[in-house]
């Protein structure tokens, strides 16, 4: 959803240590990473001698949909992710707990749910730090012995051509790398020798001059306000948004109410969208922050285009008729030290290209590039400058990599792979996978157990879990497995929409919001029991991977189970009925503190200047309230009912509503999830709050760099639930990948599986029956 980093990476001084005793390449290659991630650079397909029995029946993993036009420097969707992870190698593993692996070849350990794991990787990586610079170096020493799956060897060449294609200007895929700040890449993506050097001084004071505006105009304001008004039209015949079409039935007015920010303006006669967009945008001339804080609730979203958009600026001030802009034709940062060994310098102490370098799938370049285009003393990378977008579609839907699978072919709406016999981790002991495409209605048990498929994923639903085990009444022929680390489950307050007199964070606003979280956390353990069974854990505060609050601590208080006055809203010896009334007693103490009027009966009769009785919250629940947090809306609903308050839950079959509305600031309560490793950018921009502009004292005593940074996150945590009231945390997400107890050797399914490894990174082990 979100791309900044606020957890850093190890700094990195020296390959990571391990306290047990060294791991040899040859225990490595039993567990080596395959690949890694949805986006970047690798994948494959070719003239390759693949040995597979094609006759033996294929191993059939189903998916959403088969993309054709797949590559492996873009995508994001389960497919994708498949296809990269299967056919690729990425510079880096991860760990199960979301750690880069730094020491592929010399192989790393790290414990995990109580047991000790083994990684690997095609690659040790030595990070350097110098103050005086303060940039890093990162040293790679490639394996020698990793092929393609057409059996051409991967070497340095390779990976200098896929940075390449990352960071070419052209580029329009995932743009994580851009923003690692790898030394010289500014200079060349501007083709400019100041680039590089401008500092975020320089570009702040570019920012606050009116001179930067026609350029902001036309990179951000425009481009943004555009997609928005998309989003405003398909609100109209949507019930949901009836209280604000029924009030504005030109998408003209309507985009103007939501966006608008001088209460002066009266649009034009006869003006049309382009011209009531464009008056818009000149409302916001310079302030870019005000524009990200309007159109997707954080204002320091657009800070990283801000910035690029100063930089462009500043470049083309220092050029003119006699002054002719240089061609800046490489990277300074990434350099060839050897057939098997490069460097890249980054600014900085490097923890967000340590935690890119498991997304770079590491293409052929003799595949996707053109070999008589590549000269690295000549500065020629495989490719003309500018020219990525050709690069992209070339082999479009027939990827070529390293990894343990080859493409074969795409027909009849089968996806085929066959195992690489080349792979440097051993060949597969599956010789044949297929994906293939199933609609969302379908039930993956049935199909399982009827061997329509032999693998497939879906949630950790009780619905799931019940279809698993009514399939293996007899005999088992579906064994699930847990993928954890999914991040979780939430409900949100927009502090924007929910406060009293438009000012989010005032005492009176979190009050409000208390009162209301606290109705709907009441009914969250009921709430999740009611869709996962007895499959699930419940969440108290947000969390990223292995990152998550203390709530271990003796004495330790749930959030949203005191009341005004900071007192236990319960008591051991309450019975339901008297939790039930505890919690409407202690919300209306709430309501109170914010200023609402309260009856002799303990009824809410009125609420203060600036203040509402009624509320809404968006759910995605299919249209049936099949979700985890539907019964904690419509409880809690019921419940602040009785107090006066209304809270009308919309459930909409429609997720992509849900995120628009979420997304352009519409919504008021929401009910979503969030998944991200230990790099990930926690969900602030969706609380209408900038949670980053709070004060957060972290200990002096915590020196290391990602141990202060996972710290500040936990303050984050804390500081979205217990003071600010915008976050209600239901349960720790997780997910199920259903296999063929009939068809496959479960012992060998990878075990303690997260979002960031699972049993594809194992994949040269898994076995069938």
């Amino acid at each position: 959803m979100l791309s900044v980093c606020l957890l850093a990476g190890c700094s990195g001084a020296a390959v990571s240590e391990v306290s047990e005793p060294p791991v040899t390449t040859a225990e490595v290659t039993t567990t080596v990473t395959t690949a890694q991630t949805e986006t970047s650079v690798g994948a494959v397909a070719g003239e390759a001698e693949i040995t597979a029995v094609k006759e033996e029946k294929p191993f059939v993993v189903a998916v959403d949909a088969i993309d054709t036009a797949y590559t492996p420097f873009t995508g994001s969707s389960r497919f994708d992710r498949l296809v990269s992870r299967l056919t690729g190698v990425t510079l880096a593993g991860r760990t199960r707990s979301g750690k880069t692996v730094l020491s592929g070849v010399t192989g790393e350990r790290e414990r995990y749910g109580g047991k000790l794991y083994e990684y690997g990787g095609i690659a040790d990586i030595l990070a350097s730090y110098d103050e005086q610079s303060d940039t890093a170096t990162y040293s790679f020493a490639l394996r020698s012995d990793v092929r393609f799956a057409d059996g051409e060897t991967l070497d340095a060449d390779d990976v200098i051509f896929s940075l390449y294609v990352l960071l070419d200007p052209s580029y329009s895929g995932d743009r994580s790398l851009y923003d690692c700040n790898i030394t010289g890449a500014a200079n060349y993506r501007y083709d400019s020798a100041v680039a590089d050097n401008v500092s975020v001084e320089d570009a702040a004071e570019v920012l606050s001059s009116d001179d930067i505006i026609p350029l902001l105009r036309e990179k951000l304001t425009l481009p943004t306000l555009e997609k928005q008004y998309e989003t405003v039209e398909t609100l109209y015949g949507d019930s949901s948004y009836d209280i604000y079409t029924s009030a504005y039935p030109d998408p003209n007015d309507l985009f103007i109410f939501f966006f608008s920010i001088d209460s002066s303006y009266e649009k034009p006669e006869g003006a049309d969208k382009n011209t009531v967009i464009s008056d818009i945008a000149d409302m916001y001339g310079r302030n870019y922050r005000q524009l990200a804080s309007m159109t997707v609730g954080n204002e320091s979203a657009f800070d990283k285009q801000a910035y690029a958009i100063a930089v462009e600026y500043i470049t083309r001030l220092a050029y003119d008729e006699e002054t002719p802009r240089e061609h800046i034709n490489s990277v300074s940062g990434i350099v060839r030290t050897g057939k098997y060994g490069l460097t890249v310098t980054v600014k900085g102490k490097g923890s967000e290209f340590e935690d890119a370098l498991p997304d770079i799938i590491v293409t052929p370049l003799h595949y996707y590039g053109v070999d008589a285009l590549y000269d690295y003393d000549r500065e020629r990378f495989g490719f003309a400058k500018g020219g990525a977008a050709g690069v992209l579609a070339a082999h479009a839907g027939q990827p070529l990599g390293a990894g343990a699978y080859a493409f074969d072919s795409n027909e009849n709406g089968r996806y085929r792979l066959l195992a690489n016999p080349d792979h440097y981790g051993g060949a597969p002991s599956i010789s044949c996978i297929e994906l293939t495409g199933i609609s969302a209605d379908s039930d993956p048990a049935a199909l399982i157990a009827d061997g329509a498929i032999d693998a497939a994923y879906t949630d950790g639903s009780a619905q799931s879990i019940e279809a698993a085990e009514e399939a293996n009444r007899s005999i088992e022929k579906i064994r699930t497995a847990v993928i954890g680390n999914g991040g979780y489950g939430y409900i949100g307050l927009n502090a924007n929409t929910v406060n009293i007199g438009g000012k989010p964070d005032s005492e009176e606003s979190i009050y409000l919001r208390k009162a209301l979280a606290t109705a709907i956390s009441f009914y969250k353990e009921s709430s999740v029991r009611a869709y996962f069974g007895e499959n699930f854990e419940l969440a108290d505060y947000p969390e990223a991977g292995s990152v998550r609050a203390e709530t271990s601590a003796k004495g330790y208080i749930p959030p949203y189970t005191v009341n005004a006055d900071g007192e236990p809203i319960f008591t051991d010896e309450m019975t339901d009925i008297e939790r039930r009334d505890a919690v409407k007693a202690a919300c209306r103490g709430y309501l109170v503190r914010a200023g609402y009027t309260e009856d002799e009966n303990g009824v809410i009769v009125s609420a203060p200047e600036g203040g509402r009785m009624s509320f809404s919250a968006l759910i995605a629940a299919g249209g049936t309230g099949s979700h985890p947090a539907y019964g904690a809306l419509t409880d809690g609903a019921a419940l602040l009912g009785e107090i006066g308050i209304t809270l009308t839950v919309i459930d909409t079959a429609d997720p992509g509503q849900l995120w628009e509305s979420v997304s352009a600031g519409l919504h008021e309560i929401w009910a979503g999830s969030w998944s991200c490793d230990a790099s990930g950018l926690f969900p602030a921009g969706y609380y209408g709050v900038e949670l980053r502009n709070y004060e957060y004292e972290i200990s002096e005593d915590i020196t290391d760099e990602r141990e202060r940074s996972e710290a500040l996150y936990i303050m984050m945590f804390r500081r979205a639930v217990d003071d600010l009231a915008v976050d209600i945390p239901l349960y720790r997400r997780t997910s199920l990948v259903m296999f063929s107890a009939l068809r496959v050797d479960t012992a060998a399914i990878a075990e303690d599986m997260t979002d960031a490894y699972d049993w594809t990174d194992e994949i040269v082990k898994l076995k069938l029956k």
